[in-house]
C-alpha cells in the first residue's frame, strides 16, 4: 500500500488565470478532480493527501468530510515545503508524489512507479526527450546537445516514506522535485519509469485546450 499527496497549492500566474489552475474548470470539472479521482479508485491508494492553499482550505475540508481516506494539510512556501508538509499526514511506508496540475495522470503509470519504488525504494515518471537540442547564446546557436539520455521529468514521483521524509528535513536548498533532494541528501539515485507523453502539466491555456480533448477521450 502507498500513500498518496497531492500537490494542490499553486496559482495560475503562468496560465493567465486570476484563480488556482486547479480550479479551471476542464469538461465541465475542476482540473483536480481528475487525478484525484484517479487515485481514489486505485486499492493500493491507502490515502491522498491534498495539499492546498490558505484560501481554499475549507473548500477541500469538505471534501474531507465526506471521505475518509482525504486528508487536508496547508502548502509551504516552496514545493519541497509543500511536500514536507503533506508527508507529516503519510501512514504508509511509500508514499506517491503528484502535481494536481497533472490531470490526464493513468492508472498503470501510477502502478508503475509504486511497484520501482518497492524494488529501488525511489522512482519517477519521465519520458524521453525526443527534440532536437541545442545550445543557444546571444540567439545564435553554438553546438548539438546529445539527447540519447535526456529526459522530461513527470509526476508521480516515489519513495520509501521515511526516505523521503529525511531527505526534505535535511535538505537546506532549493530542489526542484523529490528524487533531487534524495540524490543530493543520501546520493541515491532514482529508478526511471518510462511514462506517457499525454501526462501533460497544465502551464499555458494551450495545455487546457489539449487536456480537454484528452479527456474526453479517456471517458468514451
Amino acid at each position: 500500500m502507498f500513500d498518496c499527496i497531492l500537490l494542490l497549492a499553486g496559482s495560475g500566474r503562468r496560465t493567465g488565470l486570476d484563480i488556482n489552475k486547479i480550479m479551471y474548470e476542464i469538461n465541465g470539472r475542476p482540473l483536480y478532480e481528475y487525478p484525484l479521482n484517479t487515485f481514489l479508485n486505485i486499492k493500493e491508494c491507502n490515502k491522498i493527501i491534498l495539499v492546498v492553499r490558505n484560501d481554499e482550505y475549507d473548500y477541500f475540508h469538505a471534501l474531507e468530510k465526506k471521505n475518509d481516506r482525504i486528508k487536508v494539510v496547508l502548502g509551504g512556501l516552496r514545493r519541497q515545503d509543500s511536500v514536507l508538509n503533506g508527508i507529516m499526514k503519510v501512514e504508509s511506508d511509500y508514499v506517491l508524489v503528484h502535481d494536481g496540475a497533472r490531470a490526464n495522470i493513468k492508472r498503470r503509470d501510477i502502478l508503475n512507479v509504486y511497484e520501482a519504488c518497492l524494488k529501488y525504494d525511489c522512482a519517477a515518471l519521465a519520458v524521453k526527450e525526443n527534440n532536437a537540442l541545442k545550445k543557444v547564446k546571444d540567439n545564435f546557436v553554438e553546438c548539438d546537445i546529445d539527447r540519447s539520455d535526456i529526459y522530461c521529468m513527470q509526476t508521480p514521483q516515489g519513495a520509501r516514506t521515511e526516505l523521503l521524509k529525511n531527505a526534505l528535513m535535511m535538505i537546506d536548498e532549493d530542489v526542484f522535485d523529490d528524487i533531487e533532494a534524495i540524490n543530493k541528501i543520501f546520493n541515491k539515485k532514482a529508478f526511471i519509469v518510462l511514462g506517457d507523453y499525454t501526462n501533460i502539466k497544465f502551464t499555458t491555456m494551450d495545455d487546457a485546450r489539449y487536456l480537454s480533448y484528452l479527456l474526453k477521450e479517456e471517458e468514451k
